[in-house]
């Protein structure tokens, strides 16, 4: 029984690990998905100076 509460805790911290990793790659992508319309908003402005 040992072995199997072991391995049931091991999956349990490996899976909390998981999630926090996947938390921050999700953090990551709403950044990077405001920052590439922050870049776009951006460039669409300067290419207006430019016509203008």
């Amino acid at each position: 029984m040992t072995n199997r509460a072991s391995t049931t805790e091991d999956l349990r911290i490996n899976d909390e690990r998981w999630r926090k990793v996947l938390n921050r790659f999700e953090s990551l992508e709403a950044e990077l998905q405001e920052l590439y319309w922050e870049i776009l908003e951006f460039l669409d402005k300067e290419h207006e100076i430019q016509i203008h």
